[in-house]
């Protein structure tokens, strides 16, 4: 069988299909949510914070398209010892109230790890 002759019908066929399939699939995508988004660990290396640069991460973080952040406080870095807060004392506490607040006025998550 010879399929040059059918070429042309074979492709009229496949450019039919094709741009009536492609609305489908435009239409069929999701909306995005909360619960779409993308989330990041973020390490507090000897939760070493402060309010202005968690504001300031966080902001970065929403503008970057991520919708929540699971902190994870860990050792500190050598030499940055006199900035290190203590886990769970009342700065520590502080901190982790910012971020929450934070994170929910840019519509964020927040979790602990």
């Amino acid at each position: 069988m010879d399929i040059i002759p059918h070429f042309k019908h074979i492709l009229t066929v496949a450019g039919i299909y094709l741009t009536t399939a492609i609305p489908v699939f435009s239409q069929s995508w999701p909306e995005i949510t909360i619960e779409s988004c993308p989330a990041t660990r973020w390490w507090w290396l000897g939760s070493a914070v402060d309010t202005a640069n968690l504001t300031y991460n966080l902001e970065t973080y929403a503008q970057a398209g991520l919708g929540g952040v699971e902190i994870t406080p860990i050792y500190g870095v050598q030499g940055n010892d006199t900035h290190e807060i203590p886990f769970l004392s009342p700065t520590w506490m502080r901190m982790l109230q910012h971020t929450c607040s934070e994170c929910k006025r840019l519509g964020m998550e927040t979790d602990m790890n």
